[in-house]
């Protein structure tokens, strides 16, 4: 097994140690197991060239009528809540379905037009999914640039048990935010643990931790600290995608 299975099944194991139900009783090897249904939310750096990345091998592994995206840019998990305010995002926004798809982003320099940040409780609804992956956290690393507060990460923790409200019953594999120059080590700590801490709470089925399977150099791995370029972004859906297809073999 890869160092990068074996630094997910730590955290998948430490998630599934939750569960009280028995787990389910495996198919025969000779019984064909359909796709599971996906649904799989993010923010900009999945409205990027990471999100088409693991977009296609989502589907290419998974089927299109299995699979739906929803990536807006400058969005936090609260944003997606149907008991917040709608997030409007003016700066990107992928979706593709079995039917449809949209993608919208800067055009030589000029900003894209707005669009309002789906809910997930109608996405829920919508596509009725088994599974819900959510590359989220990236944006709260602002919250903690400076310092932060014993309410601050409080405000975070009810965000999070009110979005795993609204998943209870899928299968949630979290996506952690991915190596940032821009932020200091200890706000990335602090935005990685409230996401950890909550999971465990509601029962997420994995984590997959994406500063293992990334490094920032600011100037070759992107120019603002944050987002990754071409070559770097598909690495790391690589990584993922290996994680991914491990915890949904």
């Amino acid at each position: 097994m890869s160092r990068r299975l074996l630094l997910l099944v730590s955290s998948c194991l430490l998630i599934l140690a939750a569960r009280t139900t028995p787990a389910a009783t495996p198919a025969s090897p000779n019984t064909p197991t359909a796709p599971p249904s996906i649904l799989f939310i993010g923010d900009s750096l999945s409205v990027g060239t990471f999100g088409s990345s693991i977009q296609g091998q989502l589907i290419a592994r998974y089927g299109a009528s299995n699979f739906a995206l929803y990536a807006s840019c400058g969005s936090s998990p609260e944003h997606w809540l149907a008991n917040e305010p709608t997030f409007v995002t003016r700066c990107g926004f992928r979706m593709t379905t079995s039917t449809r798809s949209a993608y919208i982003d800067y055009v030589d320099g000029k900003r894209p037009p707005a669009v309002n940040t789906p809910k997930i409780e109608k996405l829920l609804a919508l596509h009725k999914p088994e599974v819900v992956i959510i590359q989220l956290g990236t944006n709260w690393l602002d919250d903690f640039a400076k310092e932060s507060s014993t309410e601050d990460i409080r405000k975070k923790q009810a965000v999070l048990h009110n979005l795993g409200t609204a998943l209870r019953g899928k299968r949630v594999i979290w996506i952690l935010p991915p190596d940032s120059s821009k932020f200091s080590k200890s706000a990335q700590a602090t935005v990685r643990e409230i996401i950890r801490s909550s999971a465990y709470k509601e029962r997420f089925e994995a984590l997959i931790d994406s500063r293992r399977l990334t490094h920032y150099v600011r100037g070759k791995t992107g120019s603002d600290g944050i987002h990754y370029n071409g070559e770097d972004a598909i690495r790391w859906a690589n990584g993922v995608m290996e994680n991914l297809v491990y915890v949904l073999h």
